[in-house]
């Protein structure tokens, strides 16, 4: 979700982020959270991906699925960072 307004350049983008985070807690245990954080952070170009946020009724639509992929794996080694700072040095890719 903050990828899609990320890429859109939406107004919202700003805000998304520590929403998504908060409700991510709330839903998720931290193991589990962890778990499919550092596996986004691993896999960007695996999954499918939303390219909208009209189901949400915002009008944001990202130009490139590309560009969704790549602010999703940032936005995935942020939350890491923010959860639990060890485990951002073991989700960078090698490259």
């Amino acid at each position: 979700m903050p990828a899609i307004a990320d890429a859109a350049q939406h107004p919202t983008e700003r805000y998304l982020p520590p929403m998504l985070l908060v409700h991510l807690e709330e839903t998720y245990s931290r193991d589990t959270l962890l778990q499919v954080l550092t596996w986004i952070a691993l896999h960007p170009e695996e999954g499918s991906i939303v390219m909208s946020l009209a189901d949400l009724g915002l009008d944001a639509q990202a130009p490139e699925a590309w560009m969704v992929r790549e602010r999703s794996y940032y936005y995935a080694l942020k939350y890491l960072v923010r959860l639990d700072p060890a485990s951002a040095g073991s989700a960078a890719p090698s490259r």
